[in-house]
């Protein structure tokens, strides 16, 4: 075809790649943990082109959002004392320069207990005790219990008598009409044998316990002789114990599922003692503790800061009795009597 030399105007447009259209991704996962009071948060990065910030609230339930704001925080952790003691659930999304959240909010769950004085001592993975009642139990080819689930002593074309393409739901929620019931075995806290109580905050880790159908309860039980048990709906508490176990319970007609043994912890108050001494001029210097201890939190020394002196302690032995060395030396290394403040913390 030839050409007129005929032409329309020229028409500019504007084409731009849009920011902000997409939120952010969601945070793959969230990790908690409290030290001596103090709540410690990590995550990995979201994705955006323009995150802004990333928005940490907390409560002891609700959800995001009825969850109070924590901070926000350009970074990838969080360490925070805003909080009061008790199990706490913090959430995380990431938020862009428009105001846009994540879709999903993350969360983690700590038990915060505000006090310096405790410590963690241990923990321990439960296993079904004997007794258990309409309770069904796997275990790997190790001996170690994968999942337990509500069963009762009907057939299975009697719980199922449909086509199988009847039932969409997970096997485990179509309950059996019976009731089911099981204790834990027993966490000796103390030596073994032994009815050595401890006070302090007794945890359990019940995410693994799933209701299938209905409501399930879960009981902590604390003891001091591992035959009276103390009943405690809450999670954490506060108690004097010597042994504890957990309880799980479906009345009839609902169904539980637990995927994996739930787990005890137990984070103990320390005790404390002080006292001044005279260190020797030569030889240890040795203080006798007033009580017997297994463990050692913290064990503080002091002297008189006018002059340069450095006072040591060592030689720790915990048990009946407990007792320790101090020695005082002055700034040549050479060592000296004198008076020493001295704490000790421990169970």
């Amino acid at each position: 075809m030839a050409d007129i030399g005929l032409h329309s105007l020229w028409t500019i447009l504007n084409y731009g790649v849009p920011v902000g259209n997409y939120p952010p991704t969601d945070i793959m996962a969230l990790w908690a943990v409290e030290v001596g009071g103090e709540v410690r948060l990590s995550w990995p990065p979201a994705y955006d082109t323009d995150i802004w910030r990333y928005e940490i609230r907390g409560g002891a339930s609700g959800t995001w959002d009825t969850a109070r704001l924590i901070d926000r925080v350009d970074g990838l952790r969080l360490m925070t004392r805003d909080v009061q003691p008790g199990p706490w659930r913090f959430w995380i999304k990431a938020l862009d320069a428009v105001g846009q959240y994540s879709t999903n909010a993350t969360y983690a769950d700590v038990v915060v207990t505000l006090d310096d004085n405790q410590f963690f001592v241990g923990s321990y993975t439960t296993s079904i005790a004997a007794g258990a009642v309409n309770i069904y139990s796997n275990t790997d080819r190790f001996g170690q219990m994968t999942a337990w689930s509500e069963k009762s002593a009907v057939t299975v074309n009697t719980l199922w008598p449909n086509v199988a393409n009847t039932y969409t739901n997970l096997a485990c929620s179509y309950s059996t009409g019976a009731s089911s019931s099981l204790t834990t075995t027993t966490w000796d806290i103390g030596t073994a044998g032994s009815a050595d109580a401890y006070s302090g905050t007794l945890t359990a880790d019940l995410s693994s316990i799933i209701a299938m159908s209905g409501t399930i309860t879960t009981t902590l039980q604390a003891s001091l002789d591992n035959t009276n048990w103390t009943n405690f709906t809450n999670n954490p508490i506060k108690a004097t114990l010597a042994y504890a176990r957990i309880n799980v319970a479906a009345a009839t007609g609902n169904g539980l599922l637990l995927r994996i043994a739930p787990t005890l912890r137990l984070d103990i108050n320390a005790t404390e003692e002080s006292g001044r001494v005279t260190t020797n001029a030569s030889g240890a210097k040795t203080v006798t503790l007033a009580n017997s201890y297994a463990a050692r939190r913290r064990h503080p020394i002091s002297w008189p800061e006018s002059v340069p002196l450095t006072a040591v302690y060592d030689n720790i032995v915990l048990g009946t009795p407990s007792r320790f060395d101090i020695w005082l030396f002055d700034g040549n290394g050479s060592q000296l009597a004198g008076d020493v403040s001295w704490r000790f913390l421990g169970v």
